[in-house]
């Protein structure tokens, strides 16, 4: 069977976005060092950005005097939930006609979920967010100052 010509360039896309996640999860990151880390071209790196900003998974921000993207941990907490969610519907439906092996994987699988829900990142489990954007005058085009403000905080004033 011949494989499509388009697959495999979605797949590699779709790895690099997953490997750009991977890193952001990990802590905020300058452009210059996750290129570093993810190993992708200015370009290529520059129009995954572009992408996953524009899906909501990731924001700029700057951090001191630097411009940070950020994984947006509620959206990836909120995207397991429904994960866990339509892989036991389809555990409810196909239960009957998987053999013994499956069952043990998607089981792993399932608990594995149930616990990245359980216990999510730290800024996802204790603090919720809100963004305030504000755009910078002077010629720096593109360019935004996002302050998170901690709910939490906020109401015990």
């Amino acid at each position: 069977m011949e494989q499509n010509k388009t697959t495999k360039p979605i797949r590699e896309g779709q790895r690099n976005k997953n490997r750009i996640i991977k890193e952001l999860l990990k802590s905020p990151l300058t452009f210059k060092a996750l290129k570093e880390k993810v190993g992708l071209s200015s370009k290529t790196l520059s129009q995954h950005l572009t992408n996953l900003q524009n899906e909501s998974l990731v924001k700029r921000e700057i951090q001191d005097r630097y411009i940070v993207y950020v994984a947006l941990n509620e959206t990836f907490l909120e995207m397991r939930k429904a994960l866990h969610d339509q892989l036991n519907e389809l555990l409810w439906i196909y239960w009957d006609s998987l053999d013994k092996e499956t069952m043990q994987l998607l089981n792993q699988v399932e608990e594995a979920l149930k616990k990245s829900i359980s216990q999510p990142e730290p800024k996802a489990l204790n603090t919720k967010y809100l963004s305030k954007t504000i755009p910078i005058p002077s010629g720096n085009k593109n360019v935004v100052i996002t302050q998170d403000l901690n709910l939490s905080e906020k109401r015990a004033h």
